[in-house]
C-alpha cells in the first residue's frame, strides 16, 4: 500500500485540489449553508415581464407546503442594462399580518435572468400558510428599469400577480427554500462522504484504462449514477419507464383503448409515483408516499410514445421491475431496482467489449466511460442497452480481424453473443443502427467452420427479417404520429423530401456540419457542476490521435480501406439518425432537423475514432492510459457534483 500511495500521490494531490475546487465554485454537497435547494412554486416556458418603474407595486401571494422556511427567491431581468434605483422587497404573513422581511435591494447588484435570494426569520409552522411577496420600485430613472418575470400557472388555482393594485396574467417566478431537517443533513453529508471515498478508491487502485480500471470505475464511481440521477430524467425517462413496467405484466406491446387511446394497463396507482419528482429529498420529505407498493390491480393507462418501437431492450429494465414487485417492495425499491438491471447490463457488456480489444482499447474505455453514457445507463433509457451491445458486437469483430492470421477460431459464446447484439441493434429505431452489423463481414471465413458461417449468416438474416416484420406490424396496428411537435407526418414529410430533394439535402448538410459534428465536445450529463467537462470533449477528439497501441495494418491499402469502411459506417448511420428524426419529429418541410441529440452518436462514436486514429501521429506521453483514465475520471466525479445538486432540489 506505501508503495501505491507513493506511486499516485500526485493523482490524488490533483484529485484533492479538483474536489476544493468543486466545493468552493458550486458547494454542490451544500455544506455552507445546510439547506434544501429550492420549490418552484411557478411555472410555464411562456414567460412575460412585468415592468418595475419608479413606484410600481408587484405583490405575489405563496401558500407553503412545509414548515421551517427560511428563504425566498426571485427571478429579475434586467435586459442586459445599466441598472439605476432600488427595489423594496417585502414579505407579509398573511395569517395575522406580521412583517417577516423589509429590506432594499441596489437594483445594480441584481444579475440578469437570475433568481434573488434572501433569508427570513426560520417560520417554525409555516406549512399551509399563505405569504405575500411584495416588490416595490424606489428612485428608478425612466429608461433604466428593471422586470419581475411571471410564468403562466401550472394550475387554476395559484392566484396570478397584482401590479398597482390590478391582477394580471401570470405568477411571479418565486422559490421557497426550508431548513434543512438533521435526518436530510446526515444523509446529505454521508453521500458526499461516500463520493469522495469511491473517487479516491478509484485513483488510488486503476492501473489504466483497460477493462480491469473500467470495472472499478463502474462500482464505485460510476454506480452513482443510480442514486442521485433524479426520477423520471429528462431523456424520455418516463416513457422508458413506462414500456418496462408494461412488460413485466406482461403486455409486451402497447395496445389500444375502446376511446382509441394507446397504452397499457399497469398500476392504479402508477401515475402517483411516476407523476412527481422523485429525488433524494422528495423522498425524504415524503417517505409514506414512495414507500408504498405498486398496487396490483391495473387499469389502463395512456403512453403513446413508444408505440412503434420494438420493446426488446425494454426487457431488462423489466427484470428489475418484476423482482420488486413480486415480492411487493416500495416504488422506489422497483425504480431502483430496475435502473440497477441496465447498469449492470451496461457494465457487464462494455467490460467484455474493452477485455476484446488488444488494440485500441483505451479508445473503447474512453467510450464506455462518457459521462453522458453513464448517465443514461443509471436511468431506464434504451441508450445504455444500445451503446453497450454496439461495443461489443464491434470489439468482437475487431479481435477476430485483427487476429486474422491466427488459428484461434471465433468461439461459440462469441457467436452467442454476436447474434445478441445484433437482435439488440436492429430492434431500435427503426433499424437506423443495423449498418453496423455489416462489420461481422470483417471477421475472416476461415475462422468459422464452412456450416457455421453460413449459419451464423441465416440466423443473422432471420433476425433482421423478424425484426423488419415486427417494426412493420407495430407501424400498422398501432398508427401514432408524434404529436409533441407542429404538423408532424411522416408519409407527408417523406413525400415533401422527395419531391424536394435540394430544399432537404440542404437542411441534412448544414445540421451536419454546423451542429452534429460538434456532438463530440457535448457528451456531457444535463447535470454538471462547472465547464471542466468541456476538457473532455476536447480530449475525444484528440484520443484517436494520440492512441498508443494501434494495428499495424499488413499495407497501405488495407489501412485506407479498413479506415474508408468505418468512417463509411458512420456516415450512413448518422444519416439514418438525422433521417428517422426529420421524418418522425419535425414539421413537415421544416427548415430545422428537431429531437437529434448527443447521444445518438454514443453507439457508433467508436468508429469516428477509429477512423481518425489511422492518422500517424507519435505519441511520447508517458502513462498516456492511466491520465487519460484519470482525467475521464475527474469529468465523471463533476457530473456527480452536478447530481448532488439535482439528489436535493425540489
Amino acid at each position: 500500500m506505501k508503495e501505491r500511495l507513493k506511486s499516485r500521490w500526485l493523482y490524488l494531490l490533483l484529485l484533492t485540489v479538483f474536489w476544493v475546487f468543486i466545493v468552493i465554485t458550486n458547494d454542490p454537497f451544500d455544506l455552507k449553508e445546510g439547506t434544501n435547494k429550492v420549490e418552484n412554486v411557478s411555472a410555464g416556458d411562456d414567460i412575460v415581464a412585468a415592468p418595475i418603474t419608479q413606484d410600481t407595486v408587484i405583490e405575489q401571494t405563496l401558500t407553503v407546503e412545509h414548515d421551517d422556511l427560511q428563504g425566498f427567491s426571485v427571478m429579475f431581468g434586467t435586459s442586459g442594462q445599466t441598472r439605476r434605483g432600488h427595489s423594496h422587497i417585502q414579505v407579509t404573513d398573511e395569517t395575522d399580518g406580521t412583517v417577516i422581511y423589509d429590506q432594499d435591494v441596489r437594483n445594480y447588484n441584481l444579475i440578469d435572468n437570475a433568481y434573488y435570494s434572501f433569508r427570513i426569520d426560520k417560520q417554525k409552522e409555516s406549512a399551509g400558510k399563505t405569504y405575500r411577496i411584495t416588490v416595490t420600485g424606489i428612485d428608478i430613472p425612466e429608461g433604466k428599469e428593471i422586470a419581475c418575470y411571471a410564468g403562466i400557472p401550472y394550475s387554476d388555482d395559484m392566484e396570478s400577480v397584482v401590479v398597482d393594485g390590478k391582477r394580471v396574467e401570470g405568477r411571479v417566478l418565486l422559490c421557497s427554500y426550508y431548513h434543512a431537517i438533521d435526518s436530510m443533513i446526515l444523509v446529505k453529508l454521508c453521500i458526499t462522504i461516500l463520493i469522495l471515498l469511491a473517487s479516491y478508491l478509484f485513483v488510488l487502485f486503476f492501473d489504466g484504462a483497460d477493462e480491469k480500471s473500467f470495472l472499478l470505475f463502474s462500482v464505485t464511481i460510476g454506480f452513482w449514477a443510480i442514486i442521485l440521477n433524479p426520477f423520471c430524467h429528462v431523456y424520455d425517462e418516463s416513457t422508458h419507464f413506462f414500456r418496462s413496467y408494461a412488460i413485466s405484466t406482461g403486455d409486451f406491446f402497447d395496445s389500444s383503448n375502446e376511446e382509441g387511446q394507446i397504452g397499457a394497463y399497469v398500476a392504479d396507482n402508477y401515475n402517483d409515483f411516476v407523476g412527481s419528482r422523485l429525488n433524494i429529498k422528495n423522498y425524504m420529505l415524503n417517505q409514506e408516499h414512495y414507500n408504498q407498493s405498486f398496487s396490483e390491480t391495473n387499469q389502463f393507462t395512456e403512453n403513446p410514445y413508444m408505440s412503434s418501437v420494438i420493446p426488446l431492450q425494454h426487457m431488462v429494465g423489466a427484470i428489475g421491475i418484476f423482482v420488486g414487485n413480486l415480492f411487493h417492495m416500495s416504488a422506489v425499491m422497483v425504480i431502483l431496482l430496475g435502473r440497477l438491471c441496465d447498469y449492470v447490463f451496461y457494465s457487464v457488456f462494455c467490460y467484455l467489449a474493452i477485455k476484446n480489444m488488444k488494440y485500441y482499447k483505451t479508445l473503447f474505455f474512453a467510450v464506455a466511460t462518457l459521462p453522458l453514457g453513464l448517465w443514461l445507463a443509471g436511468s431506464f433509457s434504451l441508450d445504455p442497452i444500445l451503446i453497450s451491445t454496439s461495443l461489443l458486437c464491434l470489439s468482437i469483430c475487431f479481435k477476430y480481424y485483427f487476429d486474422r492470421n491466427s488459428d484461434v477460431m471465433v468461439s461459440k459464446a462469441d457467436m452467442v453473443l454476436l447474434l445478441g447484439c445484433g437482435l439488440s441493434i436492429a430492434s431500435v429505431k427503426y433499424f437506423v443502427y443495423a449498418p453496423v452489423l455489416l462489420f461481422f463481414f470483417l471477421i475472416p471465413k476461415k475462422k468459422f467452420k464452412k456450416k457455421t458461417y453460413v449459419g451464423m449468416i441465416i440466423a443473422a438474416i432471420l433476425i433482421v427479417v423478424a425484426m423488419g416484420a415486427i417494426q412493420l406490424y407495430l407501424l400498422k396496428t398501432i398508427p401514432f404520429e408524434e404529436d409533441r411537435n407542429f404538423d408532424v407526418n411522416v408519409v407527408a414529410q417523406i413525400k415533401w423530401v422527395f419531391t424536394h430533394i435540394i430544399d432537404a439535402a440542404g437542411v441534412f448538410l448544414k445540421y451536419f456540419v454546423d451542429t452534429y459534428m460538434v456532438y463530440p465536445a457535448e457528451f456531457n450529463a444535463p447535470y454538471i457542476a462547472n465547464g471542466i467537462s468541456k476538457i473532455l470533449g476536447v480530449l475525444l477528439c484528440f484520443c484517436p490521435f494520440m492512441e498508443q497501441k494501434r494495428y499495424h495494418f499488413p499495407s497501405e491499402k488495407e489501412k485506407k480501406r479498413f479506415t474508408v469502411f468505418t468512417a463509411g459506417i458512420f456516415v450512413i448511420v448518422s444519416f439514418l439518425v438525422l433521417a428517422s428524426l426529420y421524418a418522425g419529429f419535425s414539421s413537415v418541410g421544416d427548415k430545422a432537423l428537431l429531437g437529434v441529440q448527443p447521444r445518438y452518436l454514443l453507439p457508433i462514436i467508436i468508429l469516428f475514432m477509429l477512423s481518425l486514429s489511422n492518422i500517424n501521429v507519435e505519441n511520447k506521453i508517458k502513462n498516456y492510459d492511466k491520465k487519460l483514465a484519470f482525467v475521464i475520471a475527474l469529468n465523471t466525479c463533476e457530473m456527480l457534483s452536478g447530481l448532488m445538486v439535482s439528489a436535493f432540489y425540489g
